[in-house]
């Protein structure tokens, strides 16, 4: 345990409920158009796609937290269409500027951010897209090669990735076995490639020997087996971090940390550690040009200082990070900033405030009163919750949110080089009495829908308002249909939040399109007021006044929704092939008709047709049948992948043991095979995951039209009990592949039927006893038993 703890010069929290990885973190190098300085700027990225950009400022001793981030020092905040596996900086492409290269699943793409020092908005930074290559096999791991060439290490057969620009590069299968990828580094002093296999040897391959000896275009060559690496040492232990710095490369191991010398890889010194290290960084101190200073992260909060093999400092870090970098911010040199996995940003330097240990003293006995501390305990739990309540009471009333969106829809050309309709313009926060310190915005849609950006923080200004940029686009795929359109808003002001709603205009999401006159679901809706044209409820859409009667909207996945009315019966049908298509629609005739009986006291919308409980049923079905497939695929994949596993080592230890330089061609033939059964297993659980997306989507937005149906059926002494049915039933959330979603609302399910049947004496339907145990056919027992004695006078 160290006697020092680091200090805290900045710090930041990127994103909720995001993973962060050890190449998600970069330091980049750009020169300021203003001044021509060079300064540094912290590049972060996610698994859930978003990129950040930070330009930390010196800290403001006026400022409630001093070293917390403030509005400026977020250059810029991204989401991309794919999940992020890695980043890197540098000169990718002939035009100037700073480039950033982002590693996804299956494909590399390289962007160019350009910084204006002159705005005042927000964001700081725009990024342009300059090209992208696809990946013939998953990537996993990217690193800088000569003369800026990308190098991409696949996640399985330790197949290395060459791209140089926009041009397409060579790619190889390195000789030795790679059952999961690992660390690797390149030395530029001898153009050559370090690499740990899986038996935990590092390897070094020569980038000529790389390029003689492959074919471009293929992945494996005739010639590959005679490629021999230009030195090896045998580690015995997993290599967590490879890094060359100087002359010399280090080698952080689970037990070891070894330095090598990059010619021959001979080993300079070795230290064994007696803790559990998570990364490291090295730097070369100017005053000792041949040493090698290595900084190691421990999993106990602590940072070790090592000078060649010698400990010469070690303090406490306020987390545990997964990568740190050495950098140079606003002119201080010598600041280290770290990420952990779950976000946590800092910036600190190594200073000598002492951590202040405490020691416990035995206390005077004196003998146990009982009846005196209930007592206490009772008046201080008073004394603290009325306390608790009024402050909460006067802070509501201080705190107002005023919303306002002044948006245009525009057709926005996003990432996956597809145009789509969005809703894009200046939005505005204001609240009655300014708080102190910055405000936190997050919205939180549909999961179809984006918000660009989905949280931001804010300064108001001395009126109490506040404006930015903001976009919301819809996703463009064939699994689902958005089944509503309301936005939240939360605004955290300290401990205090705030939350409204708004709706989005209908035509993010639909187009007009032409009626169909038949259709399997039909849902017909009453009301105690004359007919209204839909010409005059759908003004926001160009409906010609022939077509007044009879309107037809189009879903993004082309699912169309018709909409007629009845002058002489005031009655609205809607009818589509679709459950799910119909929510939305449902939910959006009725806030029109509310709109524009706006002066009605009395306006009603009642059901005036049967609700589609089959349908829904359907929907259930297919939705488990989706999630049975799925989950048997997973299980058959795990099988396959150790029976793939057991091949490999024998093989293995077949070419360690045999002497003959060939092998025969059932070994071969086996290893293909499995390698074959193993690949198209992943190919059919991404088939499985698509079709168990749009199941799932299906199943929500066929859950909300039926609850919505439901809230007009019942009167509002029973619209307690279609509230708490909702609650039970959504989201439609899948938590992990060993529970579905039937078998936990199930026990939710038969609990409510139960509290149901006390007052009732009416005998429920018993749950499976496990999972194992699960019937579908005794689910829906306890399905339409909810629904029918939660929902007085509803009959199944």
């Amino acid at each position: 345990m160290s006697l020092f703890k680091s200090r805290e010069w900045w710090s930041t929290n990127c994103g909720i409920d995001e993973t962060f990885g050890a190449v998600h973190m970069c330091i980049a190098n750009y020169e300021s158009a203003i001044s021509g300085v060079v300064k540094q700027i912290i590049i972060v990225g996610s698994l859930q796609g978003f990129l950040r950009i930070y330009d930390p400022q010196p800290p403001s001793s006026s400022s409630a937290d001093e070293n917390s981030c403030s509005l400026k020092d977020l250059q810029l905040e991204t989401q991309l269409a794919l999940p992020i596996l890695a980043i890197l900086s540098g000169r990718f492409n002939n035009t100037e500027g700073l480039h950033i290269a982002v590693l996804h699943p299956k494909h590399l793409r390289v962007l160019r951010v350009i910084i204006n020092e002159n705005t005042q908005l927000n964001s700081h930074c725009t990024v342009d897209f300059m090209y992208e290559h696809k990946l013939p096999l998953h990537g996993y791991t990217l690193i800088a090669g000569p003369s800026n060439t990308l190098c991409v290490q696949s996640l399985t057969e330790g197949t290395l990735m060459f791209f140089e620009n926009e041009r397409v590069g060579v790619s190889f299968k390195l000789p030795t076995l790679h059952l999961l990828p690992s660390p690797m580094c390149y030395v530029s002093s001898t153009e050559s490639f370090v690499v740990c296999d899986s038996s935990w040897i590092l390897h070094s391959y020569n980038y000529q020997s790389l390029a003689n000896s492959t074919v471009e275009g293929s992945r494996a060559s005739s010639t590959s087996n005679k490629l021999l690496s230009d030195w090896e040492l045998e580690l015995g232990e997993q290599a967590l971090d490879v890094q060359y710095i100087g002359t010399s490369i280090v080698t952080l191991s689970e037990r070891h940390l070894y330095c090598l010398k990059d010619i021959d890889g001979t080993i300079l010194w070795t230290k064994k550690l007696d803790y559990h290290p998570m990364c490291c960084t090295t730097l070369i101190p100017p005053d000792f040009p041949d040493s090698v200073v290595v900084l190691v992260c421990t999993d106990a909060h602590t940072l070790l200082v090592y000078k060649d093999n010698l400990v010469e400092w070690s303090c406490k870090l306020p987390t545990t990070p997964i990568v740190i970098k050495i950098s140079t911010l606003q002119s201080i040199k010598g600041l280290i900033v770290s990420l952990s996995d779950v976000g946590q940003l800092n910036v600190l330097y190594m200073g000598t405030q002492q951590v202040q240990y405490g020691f416990l003293h035995e206390a005077p006995k004196r003998p146990v009163n009982y009846e005196r501390g209930l007592k206490e305990i009772q008046q201080l739990t008073k004394s603290l919750r009325s306390g608790q309540l009024k402050d909460l009471t006067l802070k509501q009333k201080e705190m107002e949110l005023d919303l306002k969106l002044e948006s245009a829809t525009c057709s926005e050309y996003l990432e996956t080089q597809q145009i789509v309709q969005a809703i894009k313009g200046q939005f505005t926060i204001a609240m009655s009495k300014n708080p102190q310190g910055n405000i936190r915005v997050l919205f939180n849609c549909d999961a179809l829908i984006i918000a660009t950006p989905s949280e931001t923080c804010l300064q108001l200004n001395t009126v109490g308002e506040a404006a930015f940029p903001v976009m919301f686009h819809a996703v463009l795929s064939k699994r689902g249909t958005v089944a509503s359109l309301q936005v939240e808003v939360t605004a955290v002001a300290g401990t205090f939040s705030i939350t409204r709603h708004f709706n989005l205009p209908l035509q993010l999401v639909t187009s007009l399109s032409v009626p169909v006159r038949e259709a399997q679901i039909k849902v017909t809706l009453s009301t105690n007021q004359l007919a209204v044209s839909l010409v005059h409820l759908f003004q926001d859409f160009p409906v010609e006044d022939s077509m007044s009667n009879v309107i037809a909207l189009k879903h993004l996945d082309g699912t169309i929704v018709s909409l007629l009315f009845s002058k002489t019966t005031n009655k609205y049908r809607l009818q589509s092939d679709s459950l799910a298509a119909l929510a939305l629609l449902i939910d959006d005739l009725q806030r029109r008709l509310r709109l524009h009986f706006s002066d009605a006291t009395n306006l009603q919308v009642n059901l005036d047709s049967s609700i589609p409980m089959q349908e829904l049923w359907n929907q259930v079905e297919s939705h488990y049948t989706n999630y049975s497939d799925l989950k048997k695929e997973m299980m058959k994949l795990g099988q396959t992948s150790r029976q793939f596993q057991i091949i490999q080592r024998f093989f293995h230890n077949k070419v360690l043991n045999s002497k003959a330089v060939g092998l025969t061609q059932g070994a071969f033939t086996a290893m293909q095979l499995a390698q074959d059964h193993v690949t198209s297993c992943v190919q059919r659980i991404e088939l499985f995951q698509e079709k168990f997306q749009s199941a799932t989507y299906s199943l929500e937005g066929s859950l909300k039209c039926v609850l919505s149906l439901l809230k007009m059926e019942t009167d509002s002494a029973n619209k307690r009990n279609v509230d708490l049915l909702e609650k039970t039933l959504l989201p439609v959330e899948q938590l992990n592949i060993d529970q579905s979603w039937q078998e936990d609302v199930e026990n939710k399910l038969n609990y409510l039927v139960k509290q149901r049947s006390h007052s009732t004496r009416t005998a429920p339907v018993i749950a499976s006893k496990s999972a194992r145990e699960f019937n579908l056919i005794n689910f829906k027992k306890i399905f339409v038993q909810a629904f029918d004695n939660l929902i007085k006078g509803f009959q199944p």
